[in-house]
C-alpha cells in the first residue's frame, strides 16, 4: 500500500496537514530535508536570523527572510487577513508561554493560494529558550529552497522580526507625517481601513514583547 497516495491534501480532512490549502506531504517532507542539516549534531553558533520589511503596496507587502546574511524567501504578506498583527500576537506567545511549544504553528493565508508559515521547535523540554524556527512557503514548491530552518533562541526570533516591523512602521509614520506619502500605497485591516501608518502601529505594537526585548537589550529604543 502506498501511503503517500492515500493522503488527502486537505487539512479539514487530513490530521497530518497545518492549515487548510497546504500540501501535507510537500510540508512534511520540506521539514524533514530541514532537520536533515542536524543529523551530525548542532553548530556551535546559533544561526543569524533577519527579517526586512518594504514598503506596503495595494494591499501587499514584501517581507523577506535572512539566514546568516543571505536571502532565503520573500514573504508575499496580504493585509486581507491581518498578518502582521497574527505575527505579533505569536510572538506573544514564545514569551508567555512555556508548555507545549512544539505546538505554536503561525499559519498565515497570504491570498491566491498562497500559505506562509512560521513553526518554533525547542529542543530541550527543559529549556525552551533555543531550538529550530522553520520557515516555509508554500508558493515556492518548485524550488529548491521551499523550507528552511534557523538554530536559534527565542529571543533571536522575537528580535529579528519584531524590531524591524516596528521600527519600519515608525518610519513610515514619521515620512507620512512630513508630507512624503508615496512609500505608503493601501495597506489596511480586516476589521478596519487605515488612513495613515501610525494608526497601525496601535495593533502591532506590544507592551509585553518591548518590555522582553528591553530587559535583555536596555539599550534599544523602539
Amino acid at each position: 500500500m502506498n501511503l503517500q497516495n492515500r493522503l488527502p491534501q486537505d487539512s479539514y480532512e487530513n490530521p497530518l496537514a497545518i492549515a487548510h490549502g497546504i500540501n501535507p506531504r510537500h510540508w512534511i517532507s520540506e521539514k524533514a530535508k530541514a532537520y536533515s542539516y542536524f543529523t551530525n549534531g548542532f553548530p556551535e553558533d546559533f544561526d543569524k536570523l533577519e527579517v526586512e520589511y518594504h514598503h506596503p503596496e495595494n494591499g501587499w507587502l514584501s517581507t523577506v527572510f535572512y539566514k546568516n546574511g543571505e536571502k532565503q524567501l520573500d514573504v508575499p504578506l496580504n493585509d486581507w487577513n491581518d498578518p502582521l498583527v497574527s505575527i505579533v500576537d505569536w510572538l506573544e506567545e514564545l514569551i508567555e508561554k512555556h508548555e507545549d511549544l512544539n505546538n505554536k504553528t503561525l499559519h498565515i493565508d497570504c491570498d491566491l493560494g498562497l500559505h506562509f508559515v512560521l513553526h518554533y521547535e525547542p529542543l530541550n523540554a527543559r529549556n525552551v529558550e533555543y531550538g529550530i524556527l522553520f520557515i516555509y512557503g508554500s508558493w515556492t514548491e518548485d524550488y529548491e529552497e521551499s523550507c528552511f530552518s534557523v538554530f536559534c533562541t527565542k529571543l533571536d526570533i522575537i528580535n529579528a522580526i519584531y524590531t524591524p516591523m516596528i521600527k519600519h512602521w515608525i518610519d513610515l509614520s514619521e515620512k507620512f507625517s512630513r508630507g512624503h506619502s508615496e512609500d505608503w500605497h493601501d495597506w489596511g485591516l480586516s476589521f478596519k481601513s487605515i488612513d495613515c501608518p501610525k494608526e497601525m502601529l496601535q495593533y502591532i505594537r506590544r507592551t509585553s514583547i518591548e518590555s522582553y526585548l528591553q530587559m535583555r537589550f536596555p539599550t534599544l529604543n523602539l
